[in-house]
């Protein structure tokens, strides 16, 4: 069973000394994204961009059959100053790491002869629905922000 089960441990940091924008959106549009977990590339998420942050998680994953993976992933993210939005539309900066947010992941992965097939279970912390239920056929590939680079 050992052979059959690896985990890990995930740390991020990030650090941009980008100015703030004359509005809120442009100013999270410049701000680094946290995107741990693939489908997170696929959303536009507010709680997940600072110009300083720090994160960590772990990862886990058992082969319980010939070519079928079991995944779970948690991760913790904490921006230093979280990017927030006056009544004037204006950003503006919290205090220092006086929000944390939460990410997680549970899938079961299965690798046929060609691509991949993926179902998983998707917790974010944002306002509105906090789970989602996710299924994918084939690779998702993304390429580099023109924003973040």
């Amino acid at each position: 069973m050992a052979q059959n089960f690896s985990i890990g441990i995930k740390m991020d940091a990030g650090y941009s000394d980008k100015p703030m924008s004359s509005n809120y959106l442009s100013t999270l549009l410049l701000a680094t994204p946290y995107e741990p977990l693939p489908f997170m590339r696929s959303l536009f998420l507010e709680n997940y961009r600072a110009n300083i942050y720090g994160a960590f998680g772990t990862v886990f994953d058992y082969n319980f059959i010939k070519k079928f993976h079991l995944r779970v992933d948690g991760y913790c993210y904490v921006p230093y100053e979280k990017i927030l939005v006056d009544d004037h539309n204006n950003a503006y900066k919290s205090g220092r790491f006086d929000y944390n947010y939460f990410a997680g992941s549970a899938r079961v992965v299965f690798y046929p002869p060609i691509g991949v097939v993926s179902a998983s279970v998707n917790y974010i912390d944002k306002p509105g629905s906090k789970f989602g239920f996710l299924l994918n056929i084939g690779y998702m590939i993304f390429n580099k922000s023109q924003l973040n680079r």
